[in-house]
């Protein structure tokens, strides 16, 4: 009886698991003048409760990077944004896939870079 009783428990704390799972974006999104790169993915972070998404924006070089992860404890402890003195700007947030923001603004970048490209 205590076999089957640590069994059920097991796929219980599974399942419970599994289900507080948030799922975040993950990668690095870069443009660097008319260049841009992006290996962003959708991914599960079955322990942590937040998205992580860290950016550094320098408009004089256009260079424009990205980071998308999963937030860690040691990185979140509240759905806020704050902006560090090296120019980093970190946010945490809480629900599935709101890590995102940048994903679309780069995608306009680039929709600019090349029509500026067809037009000129």
């Amino acid at each position: 009886m205590t076999n089957q009783l640590s069994i059920i428990l097991f796929f219980v704390l599974l399942i419970a698991t599994c289900a507080s799972a948030i799922n975040c974006y993950y990668g690095i999104d870069e443009t660097a003048g008319t260049v841009h790169v992006s290996n962003v993915v959708k991914t599960q972070c079955p322990f942590d409760f937040f998205c992580f998404k860290q950016e550094k924006i320098d408009k004089k070089s256009k260079h424009y990077q990205y980071s998308f992860d999963c937030g860690t404890m040691q990185i979140c402890s509240q759905p806020t944004c704050s902006k560090e003195e090296d120019g980093f700007k970190t946010c945490c947030c809480t629900a599935d896939y709101c890590n995102s923001g940048s994903l679309h603004f780069s995608s306009f970048i680039i929709m600019l870079l090349s029509l500026s490209g067809i037009i000129y």
